[in-house]
């Protein structure tokens, strides 16, 4: 029952319908580097955050060593106070403790001297310096007088 004016498809060979439906090369290129995107993008994030953290725990772990260092050398300076013999040093060292029967000797740093240049017989400065330094004075200028 075939109706007039209606046409029947026509018969197409296997390769007409290989021809047409051809994708491009271009188009294999864009799907590649999509999925190439893709991928890289489900590897990268977790490997990012991988090195982070790995990056943090090595930190960490200095911090952990030298926290454990730094807690041995107080443990063994406390323990050094348990010896009686550095308590006694200690004691003379930081608060000037004596023994019965010791002398203590106490040395009081001087004022800063200022260099003064002196001319003999100028008995002024002379009695405005040191007594150590008048010494000295009278030392010299005999050196000088006798290399004359």
């Amino acid at each position: 029952m075939r109706r007039e004016g209606s046409q029947v498809p026509s018969t197409t060979s296997i390769e007409e319908i290989g021809k047409a439906e051809k994708p491009s090369i271009l188009w294999h290129v864009g799907i590649i580097l999509l999925t190439a995107l893709v991928a890289f993008s489900v590897v990268f994030s977790p490997m990012r955050l991988w090195m982070q953290q790995r990056t943090q725990a090595q930190e960490l772990a200095q911090k952990v060593a030298s926290a454990e260092e730094r807690n041995q050398g107080l443990k063994d300076q406390l323990a050094r106070w348990d010896d009686p013999d550095f308590v006694a040093a200690e004691a003379r060292d930081r608060l000037g403790y004596v023994r019965p029967g010791e002398k203590t000797y106490v040395v009081v740093d001087s004022p800063e001297v200022q260099p003064v240049s002196v001319t003999p017989g100028d008995t002024a400065v002379e009695a405005e310096l040191p007594w150590f330094l008048t010494i000295a004075n009278g030392v010299v200028q005999e050196g000088v007088d006798k290399q004359k």
